[in-house]
């Protein structure tokens, strides 16, 4: 397996009320990739640098709730995630984002687009099913 390098910056942002903890790379078109659940940014550590090197500013968050990212009593229906999605893309000053989501990154990928179709391209959504090494 190829060694990752580590050449990511942690970063925090104030979003929708919460502080929301990221990691980033590169320059370019900003590409969000949203974890699952129960995961956070780390579940990205491969696509991070590959994303970089090919020319975009990649921020994998930790959603509401997660690991290093603010955990209110509060604010964990779509709309409120939504709500801090959109403030931080506009918070590291872009208008537009490619949003890539997998498990529940991935249902808040397809709503984003949904709700606001104005601040991103097409979802990329990874549902990958786990393998269970048997040929179909």
């Amino acid at each position: 397996m190829a060694m990752i390098m580590e050449t990511w910056q942690h970063r925090d942002i104030i979003t929708n009320g919460i502080r929301m903890h990221y990691v980033t790379q590169g320059s370019g078109p900003l590409v969000v990739l949203l974890h699952g659940f129960p995961e956070f940014w780390y579940s990205w550590r491969y696509q991070i640098p590959f994303l970089a090197e090919h020319g975009f500013t990649v921020v994998a968050p930790d959603l509401r709730g997660y690991n290093d990212t603010d955990k209110p009593r509060k604010g964990y229906d779509v709309a409120t995630l939504l709500r801090d999605i959109e403030g931080l893309i506009k918070g590291l000053g872009y208008e537009k984002a490619i949003i890539v989501g997998h498990d529940w990154g991935g249902a808040l990928a397809w709503a984003f687009a949904i709700y606001y179709p104005h601040m991103s391209s097409p979802p990329h959504c990874d549902e990958r099913a786990p393998s269970t090494g048997d040929a179909a």
